[in-house]
């Protein structure tokens, strides 16, 4: 975050924050930091509010607080089934599929 100088105009202060999301903040929804803003002398420490913007992911799509994947299966393992392994989003991989026909 950047605050203006009042002693030095050309060279704002420069501030550092961590902002922690909670899991499933929602688009446009807000996260507000109280009291951040503190460079200017005799006044009252202002917030600053991050807003959050979804991006488009190449593997997962958003279904309310959930993560979504679309597995394409062909016509023979919808009869008599599958496992795939499949990467998360924080790089390890777990294992999805239906349960195996036995004859």
């Amino acid at each position: 975050i950047q605050q203006p100088n009042p002693l030095r105009p050309h060279f704002p202060y420069r501030k550092e924050v961590e902002v922690h999301l909670t899991p499933g903040l929602a688009n446009g929804q807000s996260v507000r930091l109280s009291g951040v803003v503190d460079s200017i002398p005799d006044a009252a420490p202002a917030d600053v509010v991050f807003l959050v913007r979804e991006r488009r992911h190449a593997t997962f799509t958003r279904r309310e607080c959930d993560l979504a994947m679309e597995v394409k299966i062909s016509f023979g393992e919808s009869i008599v089934g599958f496992r795939r392994k499949v990467q998360c989003l924080d790089g390890s991989m777990i294992v999805i599929g239906s349960p195996i026909v036995r004859r």
